[in-house]
């Protein structure tokens, strides 16, 4: 893995990489956190201001007072440790191994046993959208180890944190914010449930809100769109790429994993770990 800046972390990285790195402890939900100067801290005047003002923009996108209900629960949380900080010499460390453990034989049976356990899902999402198997599944391991890491963060505190604290995230948060309430509002959810990354991904694939909307479909037939269920999670990715233009020449193969993470060691990654996955050894280490 290579970083542009080895003391910040990239907005592109997975999030099961970034559980990699800080696996030791869970994400803290206060102004406690280690790399926090004070120069950081918003007054808390401010921070309201910034509350309404979200709120006001929001209340339009909805015929009731969900967005103002949702943003006045006790639950709403400024969480200062999505800020950037710096990496400390163990994480990068970590980080240059990072592609090495992706693509180590553990991570490799780990997947098949994935694909093989969810067949039935892949061949239908291959049929449907051209997309292979392997590829699929690359992206799942990726992203969220096959499912089995979804996020700490609440993708709604998370968003919100990034409007009032990240002035050049600000206009993100808001769009992401919207789509997200809709979603939970058109679904029933609870928006304080729905846990993933700092960037407001989740789910199995880590779709943000506004992917979920253009790109989420449901593979299982239940009637519901669900990113946390295998089904829905195997035909999501494959109708995204499909989507993106996914096609059987290699440079459309790349452009459309691209548009699902810009960071090109990314489409590095999905497309060497699907390789590895379409070979029948995995008794060794191919790197």
């Amino acid at each position: 893995m290579y970083f542009k800046n080895k003391h910040l972390l990239l907005l592109q990285i997975p999030i099961a990489l970034m559980f990699f790195l800080c696996a030791t402890e869970a994400p803290a939900f206060s102004v406690q956190s280690s790399h926090l100067h004070k120069k950081n801290i918003v007054p808390e005047k401010k921070v309201q201001a910034s509350l309404d003002d979200l709120i006001k923009k929001l209340s339009p996108a909805f015929h009731d007072n969900y967005a103002k209900t949702i943003l006045s629960d006790d639950r709403l949380t400024l969480d200062y440790s999505i800020l950037p900080a710096k990496l400390t010499p163990e994480q990068i460390k970590k980080a240059g191994n990072f592609k090495k453990r992706i693509l180590s034989a553990d991570a490799v049976a780990h997947s098949k046993r994935y694909m093989e356990k969810f067949k039935n899902d892949f061949d239908a999402a291959h049929r449907k959208y051209g997309v292979p198997p392997e590829i699929i599944a690359s992206i799942i391991r990726i992203e969220t180890h096959g499912g089995s890491y979804l996020g700490r963060r609440s993708v709604i505190n998370s968003l919100f944190s990034s409007y009032v604290l990240r002035p050049s995230r600000r206009n993100f948060a808001l769009s992401q914010l919207e789509y997200f309430l809709k979603i939970t509002h058109e679904n029933f959810w609870d928006p304080y449930s729905i846990m993933g990354s700092d960037e407001g991904a989740f789910g199995i694939p880590q779709f943000i809100p506004w992917s979920f909307t253009k790109f989420a479909v449901d593979g299982s037939g239940d009637g519901f769109i669900d990113l946390f269920n295998h089904a829905d999670a195997i035909a999501s990715v494959a109708n995204y790429l499909q989507k993106n233009g996914w096609s059987k020449y290699p440079k459309k193969k790349r452009s459309a994993i691209l548009r699902y993470n810009r960071w090109s060691t990314y489409a590095d990654l999905v497309l060497e770990f699907a390789e590895l996955l379409k070979k029948n050894n995995t008794k060794k280490e191919l790197t």
